[in-house]
């Protein structure tokens, strides 16, 4: 990237663009007031020397809007520019813990620090210190960490005309490509039992999963900033030949067509669960169909395991995202109290840079979508150190507290399991080794 040659003056409200020149926006009052955090992805995906895993969030500040570089914030002289106005020493990690995921989904628990591994401890959560947050009695297999940011943020966005800058990498992209594939099965509404819906079995009896679509698309239409978009769903009811419901079989151009082709025509879960046939399905036509100038993004919702027999799916799933290019893959994986995280899921996602989560509260959702949509546009990325090694083939979560300050303000994150209204919201970030 060429380094940026020049930062305009401040004229109280100044916008203007050109080569090696970055915009400058500024407002007297306008302070971080949201750290929106996408979470952890592989340290193999950005080039941070040093880093275990890379944290990607956006920065929302007092005017609704995404924190980018050349903004100037109240309290700044200059404009925000990565490593020099906004640098690792502006994110902070508080105390940190790592737990251990266990096949059930639930934080692995322990008797004694003797049947914990190498740098491990068996610990409560009040010898954690973590009794102002929302976890069961008892002990813990656990690992000590104190994240620190190693070099320096950078900032990515997709710009039909790229911004030039150190530290700023513009994905030279007309619009965005988005295909969603989400899981329909039986289990979502009860009916498996015998056919009936049933909000006592079902998994999102709410239905958050159709919530989640129009923070999704209210947070990405956010002052018209959408721009040129194609959309798809798909998804998996066990219906039909390959049990998967394609609701557009050519690409949505329009939030219009979109309402009239997916949110008002809705299927009702039914049949087991198809994953991989799906996301199969979903890749294909976005490897085959999708426009070639467009950045791509997929998103996938799950409530739990895949059919069985159908590794076969999986395979040909994991070979076509080694030979995709420009994709950012998310997924959300929305299990029962008591069942684990797939982790052939969380593995396919790390793989392509992609962030995973697995959380037990179906109410989760929106919110993670609405984060997501924003990360569709542009993106924060930070190198951070563990300064631990952890064993291969596990998930873990990170218990901690982020903060990243900018000008007179500064927003934080509670990457917590915590009591909401009677429900156990689990926002702590997943690691996957």
């Amino acid at each position: 990237m060429k380094r940026l040659k020049s930062i305009l003056p401040y004229l109280g409200i100044v916008l203007l663009s050109g080569c090696d020149a970055a915009a400058e926006i500024s407002f007297d009052n306008e302070q971080v007031v949201e750290l929106a955090a996408q979470g952890f992805v592989s340290p193999a995906c950005e080039s941070f020397s040093g880093a275990d895993v890379v944290f990607r969030f956006n920065l929302m500040t007092s005017l609704d809007a995404r924190l980018e570089p050349g903004h100037r914030l109240a309290g700044m002289e200059a404009p925000i520019l990565p490593g020099k106005t906004f640098s690792g020493t502006n994110i902070v990690f508080g105390e940190s813990w790592l737990f251990e995921v266990g096949a059930d989904g639930k934080d692995v628990a322990c008797t004694t620090s003797e049947s914990c591994g190498s740098g491990a401890s068996c610990l409560s959560i009040s010898q954690m210190g973590l009794g102002e947050y929302y976890y069961a009695p008892g002990s813990y297999y656990v690992i000590s960490v104190s994240p620190v940011v190693v070099g320096e943020p950078t900032f990515t966005h997709y710009r039909e005309a790229p911004v030039e800058a150190e530290g700023v990498y513009s994905q030279n992209m007309q619009g965005r490509t988005i295909g969603f594939m989400y899981d329909n099965s039986a289990t979502l509404d009860g009916s498996q039992v015998d056919g009936a819906a049933n909000d006592a079995v079902a998994t999102d009896p709410w239905q958050y999963r159709r919530v989640g679509l129009i923070q999704f698309f209210d947070a990405l239409t956010r002052e018209g900033t959408a721009g040129s978009f194609e959309l798809s769903a798909h998804f998996a009811n066990g219906t039909g030949e390959s049990g998967v419901y394609a609701a557009s079989e050519k690409w949505f151009k329009s939030l219009a067509q979109w309402r009239a082709g997916v949110m008002d025509k809705f299927p009702t879960p039914s049949g087991a669960s198809p994953i991989w046939e799906a996301v199969v399905s979903s890749l294909s036509m976005m490897i085959d169909t999708a426009n070639a100038a467009y950045s791509r993004t997929m998103v996938v919702f799950t409530d739990g395991a895949p059919n069985e027999g159908s590794a076969e799916a999986r395979i040909e799933f994991s070979k076509k995202l080694e030979s995709s290019t420009n994709l950012s893959l998310s997924w959300l994986d929305y299990t029962p109290e008591g069942v684990g995280p797939t982790y052939e899921y969380a593995q396919s996602v790390s793989k392509q840079c992609g962030t995973y989560y697995h959380f037990h509260a179906a109410s989760q959702i929106p919110s993670i979508m609405r984060r997501l949509a924003l990360s569709t546009e542009s993106w924060w990325s930070a190198g951070v150190s563990l300064g631990t090694t952890l064993e291969s083939g596990r998930i873990y979560r990170l218990a901690t507290r982020v903060v990243v300050s900018a000008g007179d303000g500064a927003a934080s994150f509670a990457a917590q399991r915590r009591l909401d209204h009677q429900v156990v919201l689990d926002d702590r970030f997943l690691v996957v080794r």
